[in-house]
């Protein structure tokens, strides 16, 4: 009896092995799902997967449950060959907490945990968002992403209801098999409930050691918006690009254009805060880089005479706030990327205020009468604040 016993014991464990490799193999996400473009009434999910299955999302509330499918794929000849399935949800309520999950095979019918996700608010709502930058390896550090993780870990312990990313998301962010171990799998935490913006960083654009040529971040985030601008409670926010020549905003007028519009849009003049987000940092005392003369001479005029409030960015993987007629320039570049240095003294940015260097993130508290922002070591304790009213 007792080899009976054994013979079915071993039965069993062979049957939930294969049971387990069965789904575990059947095209389950190996990014996501995590969402996007947050507004009051819609959302997008958005996962990625080696196979074609139908992209279908079941989402609900206390009052009622609904499924929305498409074929809105997108399949890409990677190492793996990766399939970025994207599903819009609309008709929602704001400031509504939405329960979520996916579906990823149709052979199967098997689908993912559940997740949730909260619309934007209304103008007249408080809220809570957070910023940081650069959280890519380095050349001397490319398998090690703790730091990241460890920023992580402090922006959800502040509870944000959206993040903003200001770009050099991987090392080679032309290469697919960089962007899982340096960005996705550190953030998952964060992408399954809160929705991230993002701005283009040069290690997007830049083709360190990758046969792909194509912008990656298109694929992950935003496939058609390559400078965009979206409102979320009282305050509007801009991303720009900076980096890629091709859409380089001193090389390409489209784009200068499209920002003069939207500076002079109904949005824009009825929003009572407006924040500026890109990747390079226009104003810092990183030894490694210097102020951005371009941007400094075409676009802070612009941003001086429309009543932008602060600028973010990263690339200078420190922390600094400069100030200048009235506008806040901060860099929250320290995400995860080797910490940089400064200079001896301020002579390259005589605006600066602060300057930090250590990893860190920012986070801002935002009411229809005030915004007050906080700047974070990673051990929890606040390296600057301030508040505009």
């Amino acid at each position: 009896m007792k080899k009976i016993g054994d013979f079915k014991l071993t039965l069993f464990v062979f049957f939930l092995l294969f049971t387990i490799g069965v789904v575990s193999g059947a095209n389950a996400p190996y990014i996501g799902p995590y969402i996007q473009d947050v507004k009051g009434d819609s959302i997008t999910i958005m996962w990625v997967t080696n196979g074609s299955e139908t992209s279908k999302v079941e989402y609900k509330n206390e009052t009622f449950t609904k499924n929305i499918s498409n074929n809105n794929h997108q399949c890409i000849a990677t190492p793996d060959t990766a399939c970025f399935h994207r599903v819009n949800l609309t008709g929602l309520k704001p400031a509504t907490s939405y329960t979520y999950r996916v579906h990823f095979s149709d052979s199967l019918d098997l689908w993912t945990d559940y997740f949730t996700f909260k619309t934007a608010p209304d103008a007249n709502s408080s809220f809570r968002i957070a910023v940081y930058g650069d959280t890519r390896l380095d050349f001397s550090n490319s398998t090690d992403a703790s730091k990241h993780s460890e920023v992580v870990k402090q922006i959800i312990s502040h509870n944000p209801e959206i993040v903003i990313h200001l770009g050099d998301f991987a090392l080679n962010a032309k290469c697919y098999n960089e962007w899982v171990p340096q960005f996705f799998s550190p953030v998952e935490p964060l992408l399954h409930n809160i929705s991230f913006f993002t701005a283009i960083g040069n290690h997007e654009v830049q083709n360190f050691a990758c046969p792909e040529s194509k912008i990656l971040l298109y694929d992950y985030f935003f496939p058609e918006k390559l400078w965009y601008s979206f409102t979320y409670g009282s305050a509007l926010f801009i991303g720009l690009q900076v980096e890629n020549e091709k859409y380089n905003i001193n090389k390409n007028i489209a784009q200068l254009d499209w920002l003069n519009k939207e500076l002079n849009s109904s949005e824009y003049l009825a929003a009572k805060w407006h924040f500026v987000f890109l990747h390079s940092s226009i104003y810092t005392n990183d030894i490694n880089h210097t102020n951005n003369l371009k941007v400094i001479n075409q676009l802070v005029p612009i941003f001086q005479t429309k009543g932008v409030d602060m600028v973010f960015s990263g690339h200078s993987h420190t922390y600094e706030r400069s100030s200048k007629d009235g506008i806040y320039y901060i860099v929250t570049g320290g995400g995860g990327a080797d910490i940089s240095k400064f200079r001896k003294n301020t002579s390259n940015n005589s605006f600066s205020q602060v300057r930090i260097l250590d990893y860190n993130h920012v986070t801002l508290d935002i009411t229809p009468k005030n915004v007050k922002m906080n700047a974070w070591y990673n051990n929890g304790s606040i390296l600057d604040s301030l508040e505009i009213h």
